[in-house]
């Protein structure tokens, strides 16, 4: 199973329907089942979003007032049950800078988990709004991470969006796709073997 995690579009569609569209031929070369997240900040038309995203989240501004700002869903990868948070993220903590900070993640989780009366297993939070890229992985399969922004990155990051690759639960890789040049997707990217925090 494949997630692919896009945020901080700001109104570039022809961008993004080209990232869409080579994600597509990629799973599909690889036969993996794919589903396509917003993180918001897209500033696009609802029925683009929905025509697009398998799952979506903003943070109602005049952009995008019908979303919801937080997703729950289970997903399956192949023999286990993934629980998804798809989140904006201003909802999470008071100070954005929070959610920057590696340390702080793992309160975010557990403040989550509660929330939603869920164990620390099998759990992936997917949060936008820092527009900064972001993977931490916590013991028994449980992962904080931001796509970080498409278009429009901060704190001195690239442009980029999240490839995860689950397999029976687990992150087998994920990689940061950098953005800035369009016509080299296929080369353009950071590969991270995932490490637990501990």
């Amino acid at each position: 199973m494949r997630l692919v995690a896009i945020g901080g579009v700001h109104r570039n569609t022809k961008d993004l329907l080209d990232i869409i569209q080579i994600e597509k031929t990629l799973a599909a070369q690889e036969n993996k089942k794919i589903y396509f997240l917003s993180a918001g900040d897209m500033e696009l038309p609802d029925e683009l979003i929905q025509a697009n995203f398998d799952f979506f989240v903003d943070d109602k501004t005049q952009y995008c007032t019908s979303f919801e700002n937080q997703k729950i869903v289970t997903l399956q990868s192949d023999s286990q049950k993934i629980k998804l948070i798809l989140t904006y993220g201003n909802n999470l903590v008071e100070d954005q800078s929070d959610l920057l900070i590696n340390s702080k993640l793992e309160k975010v989780l557990h403040k989550l988990a509660q929330k939603e009366s869920h164990p620390l297993e099998n759990l992936c939070v997917v949060f936008g709004w820092t527009h900064f890229p972001t993977f931490v992985e916590f013991p028994n399969n449980c992962y904080v991470t931001n796509p970080g922004s498409a278009f429009e990155p901060r704190f001195g990051s690239i442009p980029s969006y999240l490839v995860l690759d689950f397999q029976n639960g687990k992150v087998t890789n994920f990689k940061f796709k950098n953005t800035s040049v369009m016509d080299h997707y296929y080369d353009m990217h950071m590969t991270h073997i995932p490490k637990i925090v501990k």
